[in-house]
C-alpha cells in the first residue's frame, strides 16, 4: 500500500510506470491505495496527451448534453453488439464515433472476458489491453473455455454451417457474417448467456474444476 504524503504527479508517474510495466489496473489500485477510476484517468491522460498535470477549469465546452449522454448509455444497453460509431449513427449525433466511445467510457468501465488461449495471451494481444487502459482484463483459470459465454454464441454460428453446401474458406467467412449480423439483432440472446455465468461459476465449484453442462 503506498502512504504518506506524496506529491501527486509522482503518484500519477508511478501510476503510469506501472501500467507501462505490465502491471493490471486492480494491481496498481491495491499497491498504490488508490480507486482504479484514478488508475484509468491517469493512464488515458498520459496516453491521449502525455501529460499528468491538473487540466486547468476553463475549457471547450462539452461536446454532448447531458439528455445525449443519457441515450448514448441506453442504446449501448439495449444492444450489447453495438458499437460507438453505429450508436452515433443511430442516434444521429452530430459528433465523431470518438466521442461517443469517451462518453461510453466515461460512463462505465468495462470487463472484457477471454480465455488463456494461446493467441489470446500473445504479446500483440497484451500490449493492446495495456493501450486501452479503459477494457478491464479478467482473471481466468489456465483450463476454463466452457466457463466462457462467448463459446455458446461460436456455437450459434457453427450450428448452422451446413459444409457440404458451404466449402470453401470464402463461403465460411461468408456464413459466419451473416450469422453474426443475425446475432446482432438478438441482444437478449446474449444477456441470457451473460447472465448465466453465476451459475456457471457454482456448477465449476461444484465440479471441483471438472467438466460442466455449458
Amino acid at each position: 500500500m503506498f502512504r504518506g504524503h506524496v506529491n501527486r504527479v509522482a503518484l500519477r508517474g508511478r501510476i503510469v510506470g506501472m501500467h507501462e510495466s505490465g502491471k493490471t489496473a486492480a494491481e496498481i489500485s491495491r499497491e498504490l491505495g488508490v480507486t482504479k477510476d484514478t488508475v484509468y484517468l491517469w493512464i488515458r491522460r498520459w496516453q491521449e496527451e502525455g501529460n499528468l498535470t491538473d487540466r486547468r477549469r476553463q475549457g471547450r465546452p462539452r461536446e454532448t448534453t447531458n439528455d445525449q449522454d443519457e441515450e448514448i448509455r441506453e442504446a449501448a444497453e439495449a444492444n450489447p453488439f453495438t458499437n460507438a460509431v453505429a450508436i452515433t449513427e443511430d442516434l444521429n449525433l452530430p459528433v465523431s464515433g470518438r466521442t461517443v466511445r469517451r462518453r461510453l467510457h466515461d460512463q462505465e468501465r468495462f470487463l472484457f472476458i477471454q480465455d488463456r488461449c494461446p493467441i489470446h495471451t500473445s504479446w500483440i494481444v497484451q500490449r493492446w489491453f495495456r493501450e486501452h487502459p479503459e477494457i478491464e482484463l479478467m482473471d481466468w483459470p489456465s483450463k476454463g473455455c466452457d466457463m466462457n459465454p462467448i463459446e455458446n454464441i461460436w456455437g450459434n454460428i457453427v450450428n448452422t454451417w451446413e459444409p457440404a453446401q458451404e466449402r470453401t474458406s470464402h463461403a465460411l467467412l461468408e456464413h459466419a457474417l451473416r450469422e453474426w449480423e443475425i446475432l446482432r439483432r438478438k441482444p437478449d440472446l446474449v444477456r441470457e448467456h451473460v447472465e448465466s455465468m453465476p451459475r456457471r461459476l457454482q456448477q465449476v465449484i461444484e465440479k471441483e474444476g471438472g467438466w460442466t453442462k455449458y
